[in-house]
């Protein structure tokens, strides 16, 4: 029987952000009579608890390797969205936020004396500002305000991981796993106004 999660909203305030790419993911499942608990069998099932998760979520991993996400409550689906979509592209979505937003110097000035010029840009073009005043204006319980809190949660339930030595990111960014660790007061976490810089960037 095919669940589908009822939530129009969805799209509009997070859906911009799948355009980063499908994630790339082993076979995992959300045990249904354990909310907050998924599995995956390649690494080996050891089960990763979100904390925060309301009700039961499912995972179904297709043969393109795309989750997809069932949930009860649009929070929990968006939640889980979040965290799925940093372990599979966290180094594109740290990019992309810090190119968007104006903060790439903070990390790799010194690498790329260039970057300060492109965060003058990105900050005269005011994606971030627009972001801001966007995430002022939505009501707590507008259901893009629950997605775009709901994603960040999530993406941030990674991040945790990855400061904690609980998770590592991928291959080939060990570049930025140095530059974020050593510097943990750039490594912030993820905001909704993040996402919708991003959207606004997209658009």
């Amino acid at each position: 029987m095919r669940r589908v999660v009822h939530a129009a909203s969805l799209a509009v305030a997070v859906a911009p952000l799948t355009l980063l790419g499908a994630p790339d993911c082993a076979d995992e499942v959300v045990d249904p009579a354990n909310p907050g608990t998924r599995t995956t069998t390649d690494p080996p099932a050891d089960g990763v608890a979100l904390a925060g998760l309301e009700g039961d979520v499912d995972v179904v991993v297709d043969d393109r390797g795309v989750p997809h996400v069932y949930a009860t409550a649009l929070h929990d689906a968006v939640m889980m969205q979040g965290y799925l979509m940093a372990r599979d592209r966290f180094p594109q979505m740290e990019m992309l936020r810090r190119n968007v937003t104006g903060r790439l110097a903070e990390f790799i000035g010194a690498l790329a004396p260039e970057a300060l010029q492109a965060d003058v840009a990105a900050r005269a073009m005011g994606w971030k500002r627009v972001a801001d005043r966007i995430d002022d204006e939505l009501r707590a319980d507008d259901p893009a305000k629950v997605a775009l809190d709901a994603f960040a949660a999530g993406v941030n339930v990674y991040m945790q991981e990855v400061r904690d030595g609980e998770e590592t990111l991928p291959d080939g960014a060990d570049l930025l796993t140095v530059l974020l660790l050593s510097k943990p007061e750039v490594f912030t976490d993820w905001t909704p106004q993040d996402s919708l810089a991003i959207v606004r960037y997209l658009s």
